[in-house]
């Protein structure tokens, strides 16, 4: 587990059904943390905490009271009722002011067997969790810990389980809807710039007694066990949000390796009268033989292979200290550790002051065609509109044009970019109303101005996905830096790296810099110099040491390169 975040404040969401009961078990789990100050709870059912029976064995026949009903915990607590997800929550934002993580746990995986409620409302997964990214966005919260299933299309597979195949069977039957709106969600974090963890619990067990330990399925492993603990799941999920471990990915959470899935015996509710886990199989059976022998006109859905969006996530601090680095040091960094090209080549500043340093959201292009435009969703929604909301200070737009010349928009639609007071607008296309942009005062890096129209060439098709900018890859998530030199592309999963190697080298040039400034003379006895090439007794290595730089405190001597 890594170090805990500087800790205060954290959100907590349930609704109905097996998975929103962690959400109401995550709020014990929350109280026995003392790095966290504050609890709110955002729910349509705040009553559900008056239940003894949060369909679990926590406390046995005692059953569980309502923590707000605990005076010693009065400001700890803080209660948000809304009336429902499917409605728009515009105050939601405020709710997270100053908050430091997030544990959703909104929607379910069940057939609507034990309550008709969860059919009309209990799917809530992409409806909530769409409103709960906006408010994270609004108010600058980047750490959420969202509950899914296991068995879904998005699901990686990693669980060696029987199991899994049966979820994955039920949910294409019984449960589409529910799937359907569980993989809706998924898609949103993924879609999103949050440091997002999908949690997939498998077996959650209401007759299992809480044991204080979860285990996490990895590759290649023995399968984690079923029949958890709903407390133990809400306990790994808090653990997550206050010590984050793996980020803007999903894990298979289960029980100790060889613990079996739910007892045989266990009985079910369906259309309000009991029925037998052998009942269960054979009304399973029954439609299986159904969908088999069925006439051959159904749509077929078939997965395809796709690795994940984003390289990982670059904190504030980390996006802070590579703003402080020139470009030129930035692509010596990556061109050291062997990654290819990572210059944008022909973004260039449109104003001599421009300089940008944010996480890539990312917006790509497509050539025009008539269905593209016809089945692009409209309005609002174009995934234009939804790359600009996902913009903040902190974020560098990055536009995939299908050509230098073709417009990729101009002052009525970057209006809203200044409104956003976004980090900076990157494209290898170009931007119409150039006077006009430049007065909206956000970096801009075009290959060049135009007066075109964009629409008539290309159509904007997919936000925060994988894009090619000038041939040089782009991930949501990504560094993107940008000066008077060009742009670079700092791929997260080696920001950290590159940042090291990269400001080693700026302090060496200072120095060199210092020395033909106080000796001039040509500069050709300090090169070459290469970051984890540096000779110790070259005149190099012999200037650094005077000045306390040495290979046991600098990674840019040969034989210290540690990447």
């Amino acid at each position: 587990m890594s170090s805990s975040l500087a800790f205060s404040h954290l959100i907590i969401l349930y609704g109905i059904g097996g998975l929103s009961d962690v959400g109401r078990h995550a709020i014990l789990a929350a109280l026995e943390k003392n790095s966290v100050e504050k609890i709110t709870v955002i729910t349509e059912y705040p009553e559900k905490l008056n239940e003894k029976n949060w369909e679990c064995n926590c406390f046995h026949e005692v059953g569980h009271t309502n923590p707000f009903d605990d005076p010693s915990l009065a400001s700890k607590l803080e209660m948000v009722k809304i009336d429902s997800w499917k409605n728009d929550q515009p105050d939601l934002s405020r709710h997270f002011q100053g908050a430091t993580a997030v544990v959703s746990c909104l929607g379910h995986r069940q057939p609507g067997w034990k309550y008709k409620e969860l059919i009309t409302r209990g799917l809530i997964a992409y409806d909530g969790n769409k409103q709960v990214i906006r408010a994270m966005e609004e108010a600058k919260v980047e750490r959420v810990v969202v509950i899914s299933s296991f068995g879904l299309r998005t699901d990686d597979k990693v669980w060696p389980h029987w199991a899994r195949k049966l979820m994955s069977f039920l949910l294409s039957t019984f449960m589409r809807k529910a799937r359907n709106d569980l993989e809706a969600m998924e898609k949103l974090y993924q879609q999103s710039s949050l440091d997002f963890l999908i949690v997939r619990p498998v077996g959650i067990g209401e007759d299992k007694v809480p044991v204080g330990e979860y285990y996490l399925q990895n590759p290649q492993e023995e399968a984690v066990g079923g029949n958890m603990a709903k407390m133990d799941v809400a306990r790994f999920m808090v653990d997550e949000a206050t010590a984050p471990s793996f980020h803007k990915t999903s894990k298979v959470v289960g029980s100790k390796p060889g613990t079996p899935m739910q007892s045989c015996a266990t009985n079910y509710c369906y259309h309000n009268r009991t029925v037998t886990f052998l009942e269960l199989c054979t009304m399973l059976s029954s439609t299986l033989r159904r969908t088999l022998l069925r006439p051959n006109t159904t749509t077929i859905y078939r997965t395809f292979a796709q690795g994940p969006a984003s390289g990982g996530h670059i904190s504030d601090e980390l996006l802070a200290k590579l703003g402080t680095l020139s470009t030129q040091a930035l692509v010596d960094g990556l061109w050291v550790m062997g990654w290819p090209s990572a210059q944008i080549d022909g973004a260039r500043p449109l104003h001599p002051s421009h300089r940008c340093v944010g996480r890539a959201v990312t917006l790509n292009f497509v050539p025009a065609r008539p269905d593209i435009a016809q089945d692009k969703p409209a309005g609002g929604d174009s995934p234009e509109y939804e790359a600009f909301e996902k913009c903040g200070p902190n974020e560098v737009l990055v536009m995939s044009s299908v050509g230098p010349w073709e417009s990729v928009g101009g002052d009525i639609k970057f209006l809203r970019l200044k409104q956003r007071q976004i980090g900076g607008l990157v494209t290898d296309g170009s931007v119409r109303d150039t006077d006009e942009i430049i007065n909206y005062g956000f970096p801009c890096f075009s290959y060049s101005t135009t007066a075109r129209q964009g629409p008539a060439a290309m159509q904007p098709w997919e936000c925060n996905g994988v894009i090619s900018v000038s041939g040089v890859t782009v991930r949501p998530g990504d560094a993107i830096i940008g000066d008077q030199d060009g742009v670079v592309v700092v791929p997260a999963k080696v920001a950290e790296k590159v940042y090291n190697i990269a400001h080693g080298r700026e302090v060496i040039e200072e120095i060199v810099k210092e020395e033909l400034t106080k000796n001039p003379g040509p500069p050709g006895k300090f090169y070459p110099f290469m970051s984890g090439k540096i000779k110790v007794d070259s005149p190099l290595g012999k200037l650094l040491a005077s000045k306390g730089i040495t290979p046991e405190n600098s990674n840019q001597f040969e034989g210290s390169a540690d990447w």
